[in-house]
């Protein structure tokens, strides 16, 4: 999924697709469904939900930038957080999540209605 986001004064584009909790988890060496999955149990920590979703929105602006994604490092990441205030992705962590977790949402539609099941 692709969109674009207002963050802080400037639009960033996100881009989610199957290979985002890969380059995550290369980047940062963390495992992003395993933190969705604990999210969605018992909960998680503000401070390490607001890390997370920064890292991810890190790593969903490069996939929508394009470019060798190999060779992501953590310092390009601080390098790209210096270029917004401090709550200004935090203040949008809905909208880059949505971004995510639109990613896992399918649009297509069945093509053959469900037939009833003959007994057996």
């Amino acid at each position: 999924m692709r969109k674009t986001v207002k963050v802080g004064d400037m639009v960033v584009e996100f881009c989610a697709n199957g290979a985002t909790p890969l380059r995550y988890k290369q980047v940062f060496h963390k495992d992003l469904l395993k933190f969705f999955d604990n999210a969605s149990k018992e909960g998680v920590d503000d401070a390490f939900a607001t890390e997370t979703v920064m890292e991810l929105s890190f790593i969903m602006a490069m996939q929508a930038k394009g470019g060798d994604l190999s060779k992501l490092t953590e310092e390009e990441y601080y390098e790209w957080l210096s270029m917004f205030d401090a709550n200004d992705i935090p203040q949008n962590a809905s909208d880059i999540i949505d971004v995510y977790m639109g990613n896992t949402k399918t649009d297509s539609e069945l093509k053959k209605e469900s037939a009833p099941q003959a007994d057996a």
